[in-house]
């Protein structure tokens, strides 16, 4: 049986037509934790982010992180060679270590951080271009090694988050590769720390009346893709995701 954590600081929308008794019903056995992801500058070329991190901000930033209850921050990577970390590995990286300066915030909130990998050509494919899972899932091993030398001493340091975030195993290339070995790889890294991921559902407004997939269809999807992957410890379900809770089997 697996065990599931469910990050509800990114499910709110997906639950909200399940009572909690439905939920207790479920066959998966779900624990929720308070959870949000902390971005220091524009996790995709899509998204804008106008105006430059500074340590006030962060700091304001944690303050109302804590008045709302999160007690978990997953420091987000960036794209391609963007870090915000001072990297020996990637060529665009951040020459202040904002991940150091939010552990010690977090840790003075009491609260816990894990890092997350980066989108090394995985953002290629929303560019009109074509990703390579092998070249990612080197890079990421390099990445989340650094980051544990880096970080892996802080006592607040609560494990890992694997940003490739897919609905299906078919419209995001390869993500097999990358679902099959780097929970693994964390695993072996890190054999206490958690390991988190993020599927969002392939819905007709994502990928069109063709390919979208219903509720059904997508546990069924995801019941198949459970029994490949080995490692995840929490799924940080987007929106309209109750779907997993109704899963077939017992997760």
């Amino acid at each position: 049986m697996r065990r599931i954590l469910l990050c509800i600081a990114l499910i709110a929308a997906g639950i909200t037509n399940l009572t909690a008794g439905e939920i207790r019903k479920s066959e998966a056995s779900v624990h929720q934790i308070e959870i949000t992801p902390l971005f220091f500058g524009p996790p995709t070329h899509e998204y804008p982010f106008k105006e430059e991190m500074t340590v006030d901000k962060l700091r304001t930033m944690f303050d109302n992180m804590k008045l709302d209850g999160i007690n978990t921050v997953l420091l987000m990577g960036g794209w391609g060679e963007k870090v915000y970390f001072p990297s020996k590995i990637l060529k665009d990286s951040s020459k202040i270590d904002w991940y150091e300066i939010a552990f010690k915030m977090a840790q003075e909130r009491r609260m816990q951080v894990g890092n997350s990998g980066i989108y090394y050509t995985y953002l290629n494919q929303f560019l009109g271009k074509t990703w390579d899972p092998k070249k990612d899932l080197l890079m990421n091993k390099k990445v989340y090694r650094e980051l544990y030398a880096r970080y892996g001493h802080h006592p607040n340091f609560w494990g890992w988050y694997i940003p490739h975030e897919s609905g299906d195993r078919t419209h995001r290339g390869n993500i097999m590769l990358i679902l099959k070995n780097l929970p693994r790889f964390l695993k072996k890294l890190t054999p206490n720390k958690k390991v988190a991921y993020s599927p969002w559902f392939p819905s007709r407004i994502t990928l069109g009346e063709n390919e979208a997939l219903s509720p059904a269809q997508t546990a069924v999807e995801w019941d198949a893709m459970l029994d490949e992957i080995d490692g995840i410890d929490a799924y940080v379900l987007q929106d309209t995701m109750a779907f997993f809770l109704s899963s077939r089997r017992r997760l």
